[in-house]
């Protein structure tokens, strides 16, 4: 029995033995695995400190740089004040105050200013003592300003060519630096940080009372702290390990300790992290008492031993499995990359203040948005082409709804884009999401040319009507002349009171022939896509005598105007000719829609009225008297190319028009009709809800405004030149014609110091208008030049008003109008 126990006694003895080595072995080398873990975290965690504090200075070395190569800097020229401003106001809240010293050392000048500093002389301090001295950027260490804050001063030289000129110099709040980049770090429970600089000097320090103070200063008898603050002083990056005694204890404190090394301008600072060796191995204190107890109880052994194990093999697995994780994230994160920057389109992820966080390859190659790569930066400021849409998009982010703006203009180079921009946040209430852009130019180009077929084959459709009231003019004037020439051969003299009278009816045909041909150019012109503010009222009269001339006249017209202004933002052209399309429709239904043997004519009747809702919309009506549709038709009238006309009638693109417009506008359009019944089509449209009211034209008068000077006529029409230059007598001016562009320039370069100003005809051959606009101004950037053409809606109009053209002129025009834009010669 006594052999069995001491048997047993000796196996549990050995068993405790085995298990208690065994769980030393484990213990150690889980310990020195965790030791080795939190020794690659303080690696990583300086090294990434380190990375974000040089670029985190880059962005003040940057501005710093494009600031110190500014004139009013480099001469302290009286409004280098303003550029300060401007810079601190741009960074206000990251910046105390940005300031310029000159050579010698004394403040010139300096925001916010301070009258009380200006003319200082702050050679002394140690940053601005090293440059000007060495003439290299320098960044201070912690030093306490004037205004109570703890700062850091970056430096940075100005030069005049190879002149030393002093520096211009930036606060930066340390406290700022410190929650950004080091108060995380000792909140992560991976140690503390501490910073010192290239002086030897603490910058950061959780014991706030050693700032300041000298690193050698501290510890001077802690073994191996020495050798680590050596290293750190040359700018090394390393890990050390030292000892500490507390002055409660008899035992020292291992600490372990990882640096790394901040460069920045001329300088540099070294940050480390310490980690105490209790909360290095803190998690493997309760595998102590196992250990003790195992001694004692060889079941509590064995089961340690098991839980220890298992233990062991479950965390290998877990680091197996995050391992596993990190690399499947890592590679899911470049497929789905992959695929976004493989996309045509432009995509650009904002949050709710609309900054920009990430952007793929088509976003580089459009806008050219990797040259803001290391900052933060707003949508506004990927390119100016946002800057029409960003409080659309700003006020969809904030609601969190998708957004879609059709058709923006883009000019890259010399070229002209299309671009559709959509905003799509990525939940329902999230504080982010994307921006893509779209080009459409291709489809956008193809609907311009549809529409411009649409327009064409509507002015085909309008042209009897229209020459019909363009010979009525004609008729108009050769029968005035007539009898003007009779009354004259008749008695050789025509009395005063008729004469004026034929002269009157002269000018309203030849202002009624210049409306007809403004209409027909209207209707014609392609689609020029400008928003404007305009009356509703407006097209409908303009529809109304575009109708009234060229309508079958078996139709007859019942339009009803609003009494009152009604408003909206839009294209002007393409509302009219969305009116238009849906009138000429009207009347085919009315006419060549009809059976042979039935009665052609009927009724066209447009209403403009509010909207039940009070004004938040403007409803217009267009019903006719005609054969109708069947349900069948109905549902395919929006459809291109559909058409029950003949084919040389109709294209089928008006009614895919009328939608696009109406679309395009926000607008919604219904279709009421029944066969033998009539169509009635309802457009809503939302009504403009800004205080700005409708242009008011001028009172136009009769009276002659008289002037003097010079003036210089360019013009190919010797009819023109005649009339013009008659008429500029009789204001009181004097008149030099030449009839082209090369004689106009060759006369203006020998004698435009002499001209008043310049008229200029903008269709002649050879060199044109533009031409020598441009030429002009070349010679005298100042020339005063009034435009003469038959046709406003010429794009060289604008783009010559644009670079200082200082009036048009609309042909025909008479001796009234001509001395009013001569006014704007000065």
């Amino acid at each position: 029995m006594d052999g069995k126990i001491t048997k047993s006694i000796l196996i549990g003895g050995c068993l405790t033995c085995v298990g208690l080595l065994f769980l030393l072995v484990n213990y150690n080398k889980i310990s020195q695995e965790i030791i080795r873990h939190h020794e690659r975290q303080r690696e990583l965690i300086v090294e990434q400190t380190s990375v974000a504090l040089r670029e985190y200075f880059s962005h003040y070395e940057k501005d710093l740089n494009f600031l110190s190569a500014h004139n009013r800097v480099i001469y302290n020229t009286f409004d280098m004040g303003m550029l300060l401003e401007r810079y601190y106001r741009a960074n206000e809240g990251s910046i105390i105050a940005v300031t310029r010293i000159d050579e010698s050392g004394r403040i010139r000048g300096t925001y916010p200013v301070r009258e009380d500093v200006l003319g200082m002389d702050v050679s002394s301090q140690p940053h601005n003592e090293r440059i000007l001295k060495d003439h290299k950027p320098v960044v201070s260490d912690v030093f306490e300003t004037v205004q109570g804050y703890q700062a850091v001063a970056y430096a940075y030289p100005v030069f005049a060519g190879e002149a030393f000129k002093g520096c211009i110099t930036v606060l930066i709040p340390f406290d700022s630096i410190a929650r950004r980049f080091f108060e995380p770090v000792g909140t992560s429970g991976e140690g503390y940080p501490w910073v010192i600089s290239e002086g030897g000097y603490i910058i950061y320090h959780p014991v706030k009372e050693l700032i300041g103070q000298k690193i050698r200063a501290l510890h001077q008898e802690a073994p191996g702290f020495e050798s680590i603050i050596t290293n750190m002083l040359k700018g090394l990056k390393g890990k050390g390990t030292y000892f500490l005694k507390p002055e409660d204890s008899e035992k020292n404190i291992t600490i372990y300790a990882s640096f790394y090394p901040i460069r920045m301008g001329d300088t540099f600072w070294s940050v480390a992290v310490s980690t105490p060796h209790s909360s290095e191995v803190e998690v493997l204190l309760g595998y102590r008492w196992r250990l003790f107890l195992t001694i004692f109880v060889l079941m509590a052994l064995v089961a340690g031993f098991i839980y220890l194990s298992l233990k062991n093999t479950r965390a290998k697995k877990e680091m197996e499995e995050i391992r596993r994780m990190e690399k499947a994230l890592t590679e899911s994160k470049n497929y789905f990359q992959g695929i976004i920057d493989s996309s045509p389109s432009v995509l650009i992820t904002i949050d709710r203040g609309l900054t920009v966080t990430g952007w793929n390859k088509a976003a580089e190659r459009v806008f050219g948005i990797q040259h803001l790569k290391g900052r933060y930066f707003s949508l506004g400021q990927v390119s100016p082409f946002f800057a029409s849409v960003e409080s659309e998009i700003r006020e969809a982010a904030k609601k969190g709804r998708e957004k879609t703006i059709l058709g923006l203009p883009y000019e890259s180079g010399e070229s002209e884009y299309y671009l559709n921009v959509t905003f799509f946040p990525f939940t329902e209430n999230s504080r982010e999401g994307v921006v893509r852009v779209d080009d459409v130019t291709e489809s956008h180009l193809m609907n311009r040319q549809l529409l411009q077929a649409q327009k064409m084959e509507v002015v085909g459709t309008l042209a009897g009507g229209l020459a019909h009231d363009f010979n009525n003019v004609l008729g108009g004037i050769e029968g005035t002349v007539s009898l003007a020439e009779y009354y004259i051969n008749r008695s050789g003299q025509l009395d005063k009171e008729k004469l004026l009278g034929y002269l009157s009816n002269l000018s309203k045909a030849s202002r009624r022939a210049s409306s007809v041909i403004d209409r027909l150019l209207s209707l014609s012109k392609m689609n020029s896509g400008e928003e404007t503010l305009f009356d509703l009222n407006d097209a409908l009269e303009e529809i109304f005598e575009i109708c009234k001339n060229t309508l079958d006249k078996s139709v007859v017209l019942d339009f009803h105007f609003f009494d009152q202004k009604a408003l909206i933002s839009g294209d002007y052209y393409q509302i009219e000719h969305m009116l238009l399309n849906l009138c000429v429709n009207a009347e085919h239904a009315m006419t060549i829609m009809r059976p042979e043997k039935e009665k052609k004519g009927g009724t066209l009747t447009v209403a403009l009225h509010p909207s039940a809702e009070g004004g938040a919309s403007w409803v217009i009506t267009v019903r006719d008297t005609g054969v109708g549709m069947s349900e069948r038709v109905r549902r395919q009238i929006f459809d291109p190319f559909f058409t029950t006309k003949e084919k040389a009638a109709g294209s089928g693109l008006g009614l895919i028009m009328v939608s696009n417009a109406v679309n395009r506008h926000g607008g919604t359009v219904t279709v009421d009709s029944s066969e033998g019944k009539g169509t009635l089509f309802t457009i809503t449209l939302p009504a403009y809800q800004g205080e700005k009211a409708a242009p008011q034209c001028p009172a136009v008068t009769d009276e002659i405004i008289r002037g003097e000077g010079r003036v210089l006529i360019i013009d190919d029409e010797s009819l023109v030149r005649d009339f013009t230059s008659e008429m500029l007598q009789l204001c009181g001016y004097e008149a030099i014609c030449v009839s082209g562009g090369p004689e106009g320039i060759a006369l203006y370069r020998e004698q435009g110091r002499e001209f008043k100003g310049v008229l200029l005809d903008l269709s002649m051959p050879g060199m044109d208008g533009y031409e020598t606009f441009r030429e002009l101004k070349k010679i005298d950037s100042r020339v005063s030049v009034i435009l003469i053409s038959g046709f406003t809606g010429d794009k060289r109009i604008r783009a010559m008003t644009r670079e200082g053209a200082v009036g048009f002129l609309q042909k025909p025009f008479s001796i009234a109008e001509l001395s009013r834009v001569l006014q704007r010669l000065g």
